[in-house]
């Protein structure tokens, strides 16, 4: 357990107690975590059902299910100015798929996607390449047989859950934005506090939740903070892949780009590859467009460009680093694309000076929920549980980040009906059930396509040739082969455990077969030798 470093004067009643601090502003180092300790004359502890930090997809659903199981103090902290807050870094497309859509339907929002998402059946892909230009655009064989996946912006898609949230305010949901954590607290006398602060105003509050939920991502506080008071219990286990730390920036471009200098336009409702004419592995590069529904046209495209990390887009010396260079680097790499009529000087500006983001490694945390000593919130005692990129995060390259997130808040709430909303029953029940799936999904991104990026030719060969092998076989006796787990990904009624072990059941199969093919092999050049 953390020591308290601070005296605090508490008065009654319990559920609004006045808490005076009685130290300066100052910074506090508390085991694997900053935590900021200021003077606030006069603040007051709030109690809550639940305190969320994060106002992504997954903070937002998981209010929208506890509201709609009755809970009726819900407060949502997030440090963005709002949660649709458009980040040019950011701009993810999200695929929903049947494993997402659950929540949705659930908390009676499934109707809002359909009109901003585009359905993988209208799905197509043209290459945009030096030699060639614009090809005719193909149809991707990739699709979930029994259900619509979706492809909508992300910030669209918080929207919708946004809106959700906007229409149970203030009875039951309370959204601070703007709003950082800067303290979560346990001690014996007050059990869980956790301190917020308004970034404009300074203005500071002190929540004592029932149940804290961390939806704040990979770089979780509430993570970090678990982690000190249960001594190191919930740290992240990483595990190998060929995609992690993998290197990538957004481009944002125009709805409809121009595709080449005949003028050609880019289609809304239509994804693009545009391919590098450089071959060399430190050179070689291609942009991903994906698809979008945009009526409108006014929503801006994103273009992904995803290399190692010693390309020379990043290296000293070689990288773009003005609009200027960036243009002589776009010309020289897709010279079939007219840049300098397709991207703004302010875009190439902005592009050229970021940072970009890594992929993450594989991993999961080593536990989800977590009691607290001491206190109490309104007579109950208090617990936390991560949930989405808190808890387990990894590369986007099966596209499950988004839809394991929500498919964590489905779960929690099927564990909660169970329990009749019972926290201290469901929680370490949650758990239990959970985390083999959790497990299984990060072991599934390792093997699954990690190759798809074109870091490795070798790699990507010998991906293709295990892909098409067990297609292939899965064909001709589908009692004995399953399909390879990047098309069973897409299955989503399957869970992500039963999809692992048909994949390593026929891997187990693959083995046996070449292993007798081995001996049969062996026997014949003994005999011939004999």
């Amino acid at each position: 357990m953390l020591t308290n470093s601070q005296s605090f004067a508490l008065r009654p009643p319990p559920g609004r107690l006045q808490l005076r601090r009685t130290r300066p502003r100052r910074l506090v180092a508390c085991r694997n975590r900053i935590a900021l300790v200021s003077a606030a004359e006069g603040a007051t502890i709030e109690d809550c059902d639940a305190l969320i930090v994060g106002a992504g997809p997954c903070g937002l659903a998981a209010a929208l299910m506890l509201e709609k199981r009755g809970w009726k103090n819900v407060t949502v902290v997030e440090r963005m100015p709002t949660a649709t807050h458009y980040d040019k870094e950011r701009a993810f497309m999200y695929g929903i798929d049947a494993r997402g859509r659950k929540l949705l339907q659930l908390v009676g929002l499934d109707e809002g996607l359909p009109p901003l998402g585009l359905p993988t059946t209208e799905f197509k892909i043209s290459y945009v390449t030096p030699k060639d230009g614009v090809k005719d655009p193909v149809s991707l064989p990739i699709k979930d047989d029994e259900h619509t996946t979706h492809w909508i912006p992300r910030h669209k898609f918080v929207g919708v859950l946004s809106d959700g949230v906007e229409r149970k305010q203030p009875s039951s949901i309370t959204t601070l934005f703007n709003t950082t954590v800067t303290e979560i607290r346990q001690d014996d006398a007050e059990g869980l506090v956790v301190w917020t602060q308004e970034s404009d105003t300074g203005e500071e509050k002190c929540h004592r939740p029932h149940l804290l939920l961390g939806c704040d991502g990979l770089k979780s506080q509430v993570r970090d903070a678990l982690d000190g008071f249960s001594e190191g219990a919930f740290h992240m286990q990483e595990y190998p892949s060929p995609s992690a730390g993998l290197r990538y920036k957004v481009l944002s471009l125009p709805p409809g780009f121009l595709l080449d200098p005949e003028g050609t336009c880019a289609r809304t409702e239509q994804g693009y590859v545009i391919t590098g004419k450089h071959k060399e592995r430190r050179r070689a590069a291609r942009l991903g467009v994906l698809p979008m529904r945009d009526p409108s046209g006014t929503t801006p495209r994103t273009a992904n460009l995803i290399t190692s990390s010693d390309h020379h887009v990043w290296t000293p010396g070689t990288r773009p680093a003005t609009a200027e260079e960036l243009y002589a680097y776009l010309l020289d790499n897709f010279p079939q694309v007219p840049w300098r009529e397709t991207l703004s000087v302010e875009e190439a500006e902005r592009f050229a000076r970021s940072e970009g983001g890594r992929f993450p490694t594989p991993q999961h945390s080593s536990r989800l929920h977590y009691k607290f000593s001491g206190g109490v919130s309104e007579g109950r005692a208090q617990w936390a549980l991560l949930l989405g990129d808190s808890c387990h995060c990894f590369p986007p390259d099966l596209g499950q980040g988004v839809n394991s997130a929500l498919q964590d808040v489905c779960a929690l709430h099927d564990t909660l009906e169970r329990c009749d909303d019972d926290v201290a029953k469901a929680l370490p029940e949650y758990e239990s059930s959970r985390m083999p799936d959790i497990k299984a999904l990060v072991r599934l991104v390792q093997v699954s396509f990690p190759w798809q990026y074109s870091q490795s030719q070798l790699g990507r060969f010998l991906w293709a040739l295990n892909f098409f092998l067990r297609t292939a076989l899965n064909k001709v006796l589908p009692a004995v082969f399953h399909k390879h787990s990047f098309l069973m990904i897409q299955q989503s009624s399957s869970s992500y455990s039963s999809i692992l072990q048909a994949a390593n059941q026929t891997t187990q199969r693959l083995l046996a077969v070449g292993g007798l093919l081995l001996a049969l092999v062996g026997a014949k050049l003994a005999k011939a030798a004999g």
